[in-house]
């Protein structure tokens, strides 16, 4: 599966940072520990930015 990993940044004010990468889902008696992220259907009134691997995300 891709999997979207938020990146830790000192400024509060600067764009979101984000890694795609690709995780395997074969049972290596692993556990992987992650959180999932909700999001809001509607009107987006104060949209922010987000940077992944670096690049604008394409449209």
């Amino acid at each position: 599966i891709r999997l979207l990993r938020l990146l830790l940044h000192q400024d509060e004010h600067a764009p979101i940072q984000c890694q795609l990468f690709d995780c395997a889902l074969e049972n290596s008696g692993r556990c992987r520990l992650y959180e999932a992220l909700s999001y809001v259907w509607g009107f987006d009134y104060n949209p922010e930015s987000i940077l992944i691997n670096g690049f604008p995300p394409a449209n």
